[in-house]
């Protein structure tokens, strides 16, 4: 499966929560300049879900962590579950 063509845009607007899903086609190189990106934008809250992996890593001002399971938490979204994610994929 191809992902469709996309065009970079910088981030304009400081969100308070990125929650990123990445595709089988991801690669980690473009997956590390959009955490900069977010980081450099003042963007809090980072989560880069992987549902083929399973697993989940959670910038929090611009610290980095593996997620220790499927949930995360942040003042804004309460807790999100991802294990429905990671059991369809």
């Amino acid at each position: 499966m191809k992902a469709l063509p996309h065009k970079t845009t910088p981030v304009l607007i400081q969100p308070d929560v990125v929650i990123e899903i990445l595709s089988p086609d991801d690669r980690s190189a473009e997956t590390l300049v959009k955490v900069a990106d977010y980081i450099g934008a003042g963007v809090p809250h980072i989560w880069i879900v992987d549902p083929y992996r399973r697993n989940i890593v959670a910038v929090e001002n611009g610290v980095i962590q593996q997620a220790t399971g499927p949930v995360l938490e942040s003042p804004l979204t309460g807790k999100v579950d991802f294990g429905e994610l990671f059991r369809a994929a």
